[in-house]
């Protein structure tokens, strides 16, 4: 019986690389799209939007970059529990938007929301607390540091 000479065995493993790569990047994109499409972000965003303070520390327009799918530590869902990281990036300033959510009776409700400015020391600013059971103005909340 005579075995694989040197060029068959390098072709398959080049065809085998370019699947799993392939299957690697097809995996993520549709992890990207899931987390992207999620109720919870445009409830978050519409938040956020309606926050005058918030508006005017980023400046318009407010560009939204692309999810990160690999950060399972700020994006994920589990069960009726997600959480979302949205990074932002405005004429004055960029910075994250930390989603905290719950999914009661088959919708999602925000239930925190907050948002961290780059550059300012990273100071904390809270938008939204369902704990309060009110939206919250900015100009009225002490930074956490």
């Amino acid at each position: 019986m005579r075995g694989f000479s040197l060029y068959q065995m390098i072709g398959v493993a080049a065809f085998g690389g370019i699947g799993v790569g392939s299957m690697g990047l097809i995996s993520y994109k549709t992890k990207r799209k899931a987390l992207m499409l999620l109720p919870y972000r445009k409830l978050a965003i519409d938040l956020l939007n309606r926050n005058t303070r918030a508006i005017e520390l980023l400046g318009l327009p407010i560009k939204i970059q692309v999810l990160d799918a690999g950060d399972s530590f700020h994006n994920f869902v589990i069960g009726d529990q997600g959480r979302m990281r949205i990074e932002l990036e405005g004429k004055n300033h960029s910075g994250d938007l930390f989603v905290w959510a719950t999914k009661a009776e088959e919708e999602w409700k925000v239930n925190k929301l907050e948002l961290r400015i780059k550059g300012l020391a990273e100071k904390k600013f809270l938008i939204h607390d369902d704990k309060q059971a009110k939206e919250l103005d900015m100009s009225l909340i002490q930074t956490v540091a």
